[in-house]
């Protein structure tokens, strides 16, 4: 569906588009556009089919032009919004055998930190860890949310040998159930 709708903007800007611009700063235009995408654009187009009663987001999701990103449905009934990519791992300073350390302040929890604040924008020092846990063998889910905007998140990530921690899934969530 996101496909859709950029490539309609896309046929647009070309039909309706200045004709004196030289095809190569037409392409620069189409390049910077898409590098950018806010999740209230998706989120919009979701609550307009599915669900009316969410709450806008105001949170806006750079992608890199070698991050694919695609929006995946979700049965869970406190997800917003969930979507998978193909990020990179962060990197680490951590040798093999690698063995989660799930206590605050560990290289582990400053990496999948680092990691979270990547994919969902919300920078370290403003950033809640709810719950960081055990999601599978060499896998981790986080819960945060942001100070200052209470937006909840729930991030899952998986240990990439020599690499560190990739995330696989981001989900913006209702709210933080701490059951």
């Amino acid at each position: 569906m996101l496909a859709a709708v950029f490539f309609i903007i896309l046929l647009s800007l070309i039909a309706f588009g200045n004709n004196d611009q030289s095809q190569e700063e037409q392409q620069m235009g189409k390049d910077e556009e898409t590098e950018e995408i806010t999740l209230d654009e998706k989120n919009e187009n979701d609550k307009s089919q599915a669900n009316d009663d969410h709450e806008e987001s105001d949170d806006v999701y750079e992608i890199d032009d070698d991050v694919d990103v695609q929006q995946v449905d979700s049965a869970d009934e406190n997800v917003i919004v969930a979507y998978t990519g193909n990020w990179p791992p962060i990197g680490t300073v951590q040798e093999e055998p690698h063995t989660t350390n799930y206590s605050d302040g560990s290289e582990d929890r400053i990496e999948i930190k680092r990691a979270v604040s990547q994919v969902t924008g919300i920078e370290e020092n403003d950033m809640i860890e709810h719950w960081v846990g055990n999601d599978g063998e060499q896998k981790v889910v986080a819960t945060v949310s942001s100070k200052s905007t209470e937006e909840v998140y729930q991030v899952y990530l998986s240990w990439i040998d020599n690499e560190g921690w990739q995330v696989k899934k981001v989900e913006r969530i209702k709210e933080y159930n701490q059951s």
